[in-house]
């Protein structure tokens, strides 16, 4: 019998700054959410995160976008606005972890890159998860979808993609993993 109450949710008392779309950063958020933490998903004006556009339709949403935005509060903005990035920047300075999933380099275009983020609150997380490492030749490249196709091959070694986002979960999960020791932690960034 499960006898877990809201009190004993490891991330209760976290807050955390989801600006990530797709798999990896929303399931990760999805999972600090599930534990306990507040999260505050920050979509794109318009369409909103490209998750919601995976798989079959109802209404606004898809089944992927309900199951990795569950418990999260959200909201549009746009990052391309001088508004919009002070808005972001005035909810990072209440929160203890920001969560991002854009390209290396994409951030920094919006002035939300770590050394943005920390003159507004030094003590911040910042998680970067991306599908090629923040550093490398590869490190601008788009991960979504790479990584599984890259990761399979058919008897001739050649990529195959798997059908599903294993890769952008096996990510999420382990933000998820290293964000475990957070209540212990202030400050820093993390790729």
């Amino acid at each position: 019998m499960n006898t877990m109450t809201q009190d004993d949710l490891p991330f209760e008392g976290v807050k955390v700054l989801d600006l990530s779309q797709g798999v990896a950063g929303p399931y990760c958020g999805m999972h600090l959410a599930r534990n306990g933490a507040n999260v505050i998903k920050v979509e794109p004006t318009g369409v909103g995160c490209w998750s919601r556009r995976l798989g079959k339709h109802k209404g606004d949403h898809t089944a992927h976008s309900v199951i990795v935005n569950r418990a999260k509060r959200s909201l549009s903005i746009d990052l391309k606005s001088e508004q919009g990035v002070a808005i972001v920047l005035r909810l990072a300075k209440e929160c203890d972890v920001l969560i991002h999933n854009y390209r290396v380099g994409k951030i920094d275009k919006f002035k939300l890159d770590y050394e943005s983020v920390k003159k507004t609150n030094p003590n911040i997380v910042y998680a970067h998860i991306t599908g090629f490492g923040a550093t490398g030749p590869a490190r601008r490249q788009s991960g979504h979808g790479l990584g599984d196709a890259g990761l399979y091959g058919d008897d001739v070694d050649q990529p195959r993609y798997l059908g599903c986002a294993a890769a952008h979960r096996n990510a999420g999960d382990r933000f998820l993993h290293w964000s475990v020791c957070l209540p212990g932690r202030r400050g820093g960034a993390v790729s």
